[in-house]
Order: C-alpha cells, then sequence, then structure tokens
C-alpha cells in the first residue's frame, strides 16, 4: 500500500501551529532572559555590599573609601604619581592618584598622569577598587557591572577608544582629561556609592544646580564641591541609623524593566543594595525627595538639576536625547546622610549642616 503524503492544507496547518507556538514562547524567553539578568544584577550588588561589610570588619569599621589625600606621601606610590601627590592641593585629585595606582598595581597597566590641574573625581564610580584591592580581585572585574551595562562591558573586553564613540566620555572628572577617563571607564562599576559614604556634607553635587557657577561644565555626570566639603573621612557602618531603609549601591539607570530610564524619573525600577546587605527593587516615585546640599537641612525643597543624556545613557521620557528636562536627587542626596532615612518612612532632620 503507497504511504499517504501530507497534502498542502496539512502542511500549512503544521506551520501555522508552529508559528503560533513561537510567537508564545518568544516574550516567555525574553521574560526569562530579563529576570535572568536582574537576578545576576542583585547578585552583584549583593557581593559588593558583603565586600564593603568584610572591609568595615577589618578596617576599625570603616565604610570603604579612598583615604589619599593632597600633600601626603606614600611609600607604595610609582615615583611619577608621588610627585603629583606632593603638588596637589584637592583631596579628590589625591584620591584619583589612588586610583590609579590601584589599576596599576592590578595588573601593570600604564595609565597616564595628565599635567594639568583637576585630576577628577572618583568616588562614584570607582569605590570598587578599594573593594578589589581589599579582596585581591582580579581587574577588570564584571561582578561589579550589570549586565545591561552594554559599554561598560564591552570597554572591559576589547581594547577601544571611548572617544571613538561618543564625543563626551562617562566619569566624573574633567572633560579634558579624556586620556585618563579613557583608561579608568574599563575599571569602573555600573553600581554608584551614597555620597554619605565618603562626604559626611554630601556636598559634591551636580553642577547642573540652580544656582551654579556660570563656565563649569553643566553634565549630571559632573561634580563640584565646596571647599569645606570632608572628602574621604574615616566613616564608619556605626553612623548608619536605618541600615535596611538606606540605599548604599544604587545605578543611574533602570535597565531590567521595559526602556532603560534615568533613576530620577518617578516611574523608575531598579535593585537597590541597602546597608543591611539586602537588595530589593524599588521604584523611585516610593523614596523620599532628599535635599538640596545647598540649604539648611530644615530646608523642604530637595536637589533639582537637569538631566542631559549623551547617546550611551538612557534616553530622556521622550526617546530622545536631544534636550533636558528638570528632575530630582531622591535618595542620591539623603536628607539626613547616614542618619538619614530613604525608603518605608518619614525624612528626619538629623542637624547636618550644609556645605
Amino acid at each position: 500500500m503507497a504511504r499517504r503524503a501530507f497534502t498542502l492544507i496539512e502542511l500549512l496547518i503544521v506551520i501555522a501551529i508552529i508559528a503560533v507556538l513561537i510567537s508564545i514562547l518568544l516574550p516567555a524567553l525574553g521574560d526569562a532572559r530579563r529576570s535572568g539578568k536582574l537576578a545576576i544584577c542583585s547578585t552583584n550588588m549583593k557581593q559588593m555590599g558583603t565586600a564593603a561589610f568584610g572591609y568595615a570588619s577589618d578596617h576599625e569599621d570603616r565604610i570603604p573609601n579612598f583615604n589619599w589625600r593632597a600633600g601626603m606621601q606614600s611609600a607604595n606610590a610609582d615615583s611619577d604619581i608621588e610627585r603629583h601627590l606632593r603638588g596637589i592641593h584637592s583631596d579628590s585629585d589625591g584620591a584619583m592618584l589612588q586610583a590609579v595606582q590601584l589599576v596599576r598595581d592590578f595588573n601593570g597597566h600604564d595609565i597616564n598622569i595628565p599635567r594639568d590641574k583637576g585630576l577628577g573625581f572618583p568616588y562614584p564610580h570607582l569605590t570598587n577598587l578599594v573593594l578589589s584591592n581589599y579582596l585581591s580581585d582580579h581587574q577588570p572585574d564584571k561582578g561589579v557591572v550589570c549586565p545591561e551595562d552594554t559599554w561598560r562591558l564591552l570597554y572591559q573586553t576589547e581594547t577601544v577608544d571611548f572617544r571613538d564613540h561618543f564625543s563626551v566620555l562617562p566619569l566624573e572628572a574633567k572633560v579634558s582629561q579624556r586620556q585618563m577617563e579613557g583608561d579608568l571607564f574599563p575599571y569602573s562599576t555600573s553600581y554608584e556609592v551614597s555620597a554619605a559614604t565618603y562626604d559626611k556634607f554630601q556636598s559634591r553635587i551636580t553642577n547642573v544646580l540652580r544656582g551654579a557657577r556660570v563656565g563649569q561644565f553643566r553634565s549630571h555626570r559632573k561634580w563640584a564641591a565646596n571647599q569645606t566639603s570632608a572628602l574621604g573621612v574615616k566613616i564608619t557602618m556605626e553612623k548608619v541609623a536605618f541600615p535596611s531603609q538606606k540605599v548604599f549601591f544604587m545605578d543611574l539607570y533602570q535597565r531590567h524593566f521595559g526602556k532603560d530610564m534615568f533613576y530620577a524619573h518617578p516611574e523608575a525600577r531598579q535593585p537597590l543594595l541597602a546597608f543591611d546587605g539586602n537588595v530589593n527593587t524599588r521604584q523611585t516615585a516610593d523614596s523620599n525627595q532628599g535635599w538640596d546640599p545647598r540649604r539648611d537641612e530644615s530646608d523642604p525643597d530637595p536637589t533639582r538639576f537637569d538631566y542631559e543624556p549623551e547617546e550611551w545613557e538612557a534616553p530622556l521620557r521622550t526617546g530622545g536625547w536631544d534636550g533636558a528636562e528638570e528632575v530630582q536627587g531622591y535618595y542620591r542626596w539623603t536628607r539626613g546622610g547616614l542618619r538619614g532615612i530613604d525608603f518605608g518612612g518619614e525624612e528626619i532632620s538629623t542637624g547636618q549642616p550644609r556645605n
């Protein structure tokens, strides 16, 4: 008996069923992939928290921080860094020199030191180097980068010049220091550390704030400080009053829930590491609004600034990168600093002086 072949209609039915199954499975696979990356991101942050608590345990309860300051001498510095360290007048420059030295120590990568003043500001996105030095980890390290942080991961694994892609560089340092910024970017972390961990006045505020001096770099990525700021002071974990309600590490961008979005948009969601070591996904709108370090702590107004993104950052609400939109700081500047509350309670005025 001859075997009966499939008819054209039967083949079309089978193809249609397969197409329906694919249309059902693809979104599920996409959701699973996003959930997996969210889990990796949360794990990265939790491990950084664990490392920070270990560091504190071995260093008199201190929060991990750069400790080189202007004018100090270090027997462990390279000769060129030693010369620069003796001649600088800014503690943030001392911290940047320490960051350069740490990168050199990790793998012998020869980073050039710019000749002009104002080396940069390493605290928000390079404090991971202090942790890596404590743990003797290899650098660059994927464990300090969100798996959705495409550009940072690219520059970790490939020898490329950031200027080949963008005109504005991504670290909190002066635009004129292109060589240093390009070299340090692969060693930076996606997760910004709370300003209160390295400056008890939280006085390092973005230059786009209203009232900023004319001529400064007007970008949410740049930082400005009052001369009375206390950078790199010996701040301890004991200062944290509400560890489960205070943000330790954050990402500047929502990366895991729909389109990328700047953290300061009220609808943004992202995993946040608290000072109790737990990582929870939070929506910015649920955070206290924070304070403005230029004002007295009793002033109810929060920090307000303009978000002016470059192409490597999350777009504006409109979906593009041209223009700017005003946002407020929320948990990036907590009222009361380490003794304040970001989530789950009313803001607390602790008598913290302005800068």
